[in-house]
């Protein structure tokens, strides 16, 4: 049985484990389907807790370097092993590679589900490239006039949609929302060493954007709705940030949806800081009812980003940005500088399919999968506390201080189910509060109800037995 040398250092164990893990297998001391040593005998030979060796083997798994199976052990992964293990999903949200199972289950990166997306979306492309009077102009640049028709279309649908006035004078198609939000943090910070809040748990291209422009991310404490008014503006008062950026309807990753008394009191303390309010709203619209939005409660100091890819199709990388109005001339600077303008088919694409009809009943077919999906799992894990909005298209399971999220996430892999772990949603430094520690589980990625309920019914096996079980992991 192999045994490792442990380097000494300031690594943690389970880190020098996985390091030498891969040593190991570039020299040739362990070899693609070698299998590794179980957890408890390897601890006890390297004098260190089985938790230490149950994390260097995730570690590991999550660098490819190892697979893992239920009742079969842990195995050094072949270098040209077919990504049918688990093809490993491109996306923000972290969350470790896809398990060598027979039937794997995509829990972690979300998506909306399949209802039918890909023949509208060719009708609607078939429909674009037969029209010779269709506005795709593909041979020259395009500029802020040239989109006004797509815009006053988008404008008119994000009115309709999200209940709030859209003018197409202070709106900008992007190619994506998270391009509307690289410009709405560009337009709002002024000067590089600005500063950003956002709720203690957050989504990582939040955290990304902010990283890479330079700006430093500071969180706000959050409760079960979350963030508190309270808390944002003790949080003001200490770093005297430049903006917020928030999901007030359903927050990624915990499913909340602020209330309507916070959403005033934190426009109220926004306005009186002169803090500027980012607000995403990209599952919000998978929501029918129309809460009322930052960009209405304070219209000179607010941003709205919309976007597609959560209640559409995640390939059709549209966006929108709604700038206050003395910021928008500056915002559509900023995309100008970013790529000149959105790519033109695209835009013609969103622009036909809302006219045609065919984004509204994408809409609400993904709505009415979404609600059945959630009853499925509110069925099956409502008893553990299970946060599943009929329409969020994704859970919140709550593990409180009696699990630990990825001993929780490593049974979920060995069982053949990938979450998406709260560590993954925290700021730099910063780790999550017991009340806040749980797993995401996304709905979407199952192709059908049928293989849902199969993954949800290993998690609930999992819960069911317990955290004590993790020991027994090998």
């Amino acid at each position: 049985m192999w045994t490792p040398e442990l380097l000494e250092g300031p690594a943690p164990k389970f880190r020098a484990l996985a390091d030498a893990i891969g040593r190991a297998i570039a020299s040739g001391g362990l070899a693609p389907g070698d299998q590794l040593p179980p957890v408890r005998d390897l601890a006890w030979r390297l004098k260190i807790s089985p938790g230490a060796v149950a994390r260097g083997y995730k570690l590991a798994i999550e660098r490819g370097q190892l697979s893992a199976g239920v009742g079969r052990g842990t195995f050094v992964r072949a270098s040209d092993a077919p990504e049918a293990a688990g093809p490993r999903p491109a996306g923000p949200d972290s969350a470790p590679p896809a398990p060598p199972h027979a039937s794997w289950l995509e829990m972690a990166n979300n998506c909306v589900p399949e209802v039918g997306q890909d023949a509208e979306i060719r009708k609607a492309m078939i429909k674009l490239a037969s029209d010779p009077r269709s506005a795709l102009r593909l041979t020259t640049y395009g500029g802020r006039d040239w989109d006004f028709a797509e815009r006053e279309t988008y404008a008119r649908w994000i009115s309709e949609v999200a209940g709030m006035e859209a003018s197409p004078d202070r709106l900008i198609i992007t190619s994506g929302a998270q391009q509307a939000l690289h410009i709405a943090l560009r337009t709002a910070v002024p000067t590089r060493d600005g500063v950003v809040l956002t709720g203690v748990l957050s989504h990582p291209g939040f955290v990304e954007m902010t990283t890479m422009l330079g700006l430093r991310t500071e969180p706000v404490a959050m409760d079960d709705q979350g963030v508190i008014p309270a808390a944002f503006d003790e949080a003001c008062r200490r770093h005297s940030p430049d903006a917020i950026i928030l999901t007030p309807t359903y927050h990624n990753p915990t499913a909340s949806v602020l209330p309507v008394r916070r959403r005033v009191e934190i426009s109220a303390i926004a306005q009186a800081r002169g803090v500027a309010v980012i607000e995403d709203d990209v599952y919000g619209w998978l929501e029918s009812s129309h809460p009322p939005h930052f960009a209405q409660l304070y219209p000179e100091g607010s941003y709205y980003i919309a976007g597609i890819s959560k209640c559409l199709a995640a390939g059709l990388r549209v966006g929108g940005l709604i700038a206050p109005q003395h910021k928008a001339a500056a915002a559509a600077r900023c995309l100008r500088v970013l790529n000149y303008h959105t790519s033109t088919p695209m835009t013609a694409l969103l622009a036909e399919m809302i006219s045609s009809g065919a984004a509204d009943r994408i809409l609400r077919a993904v709505r009415a999968e979404a609600a059945a999906r959630a009853v499925l799992a509110r069925e099956t894990l409502g008893q553990w506390g299970l946060r599943a909005p009929d329409a969020a298209n994704f859970a919140w399971l709550p593990l409180g201080a009696k699990w630990r999220s990825n001993d929780f996430a490593m049974r979920a892999l060995n069982a053949g189910v990938r979450v998406a772990v709260d560590e993954s949603y925290c700021l730099p430094r910063h780790a999550a509060p017991d009340h806040l520690r749980g797993v995401r589980l996304a709905f979407g990625p199952a192709p059908d109800r049928e293989i849902l309920a199969e993954g949800l019914g290993r998690l609930k096996s999992i819960l069911q037995e317990g955290p004590a079980a993790s020991a027994m992991i090998s």
